[in-house]
């Protein structure tokens, strides 16, 4: 028997940070920085990585911090204490999660205070460039200009790039 499609809704209500968020890739939304954060204290316990919550034993493969190397985009204390204030919503974007070999993800937020968002992830870019062996440069994509850092080992590969409230960190030129 062939399957009958039913109609579509005729408004489906999406929250604002999804269209931003291309057509084939997957997201998770967290929906507020408390509970990204809840999820960073969760799987820093867990030896950094989801798959530890449900093996038998932790294997630390340094997930988290290779993400956050990769990205250039580092945790502080005074993100930690401050973020809620300046960030609305987050969501890891992704068309694949396989850290391991080189997942294409990224992270998008949508910021509250936008200069001090925007602040913040140029610091932290500049200093990683200050300490060597990571160029920046910019290149064009949709028509605008986006900050990539890139390392010769792959190490670090990062796009950055700002529209409006929103900010995107990715290690993907094509989710760029």
């Amino acid at each position: 028997v062939p399957l009958e499609a039913l109609p579509a809704a005729e408004e489906i209500k999406t929250e604002t940070i999804a269209g931003r968020v291309p057509e084939d890739a997957m997201y998770i939304r967290f929906g507020s920085f408390a509970n990204f954060l809840w999820l960073q204290d969760t799987l820093a316990r867990w030896g950094g990585d989801a798959q530890n919550l449900i093996a038998l034993r932790g294997l630390d493969r340094d997930a988290s911090g290779r993400m956050e190397r990769q990205l250039v985009l580092k945790q502080t204390a005074l993100s930690r204490l401050l973020g809620p204030t300046v960030v609305a919503d987050v969501a890891i974007v992704g068309t694949d999660m396989f850290f391991r070999e080189g997942a294409s993800y990224g992270i998008l937020f949508q910021a509250r205070n936008n200069l001090a968002f925007s602040a913040s992830l140029l610091q932290q870019r500049a200093e990683r460039v200050a300490a060597g062996g990571v160029k920046e440069e910019k290149v064009r994509i949709g028509g605008r200009d986006v900050s990539y850092l890139s390392s010769p080992d792959g190490k670090v590969r990062s796009y950055y790039v700002a529209d409006g409230d929103f900010h995107f960190i990715t290690t993907s030129k094509t989710l760029a």
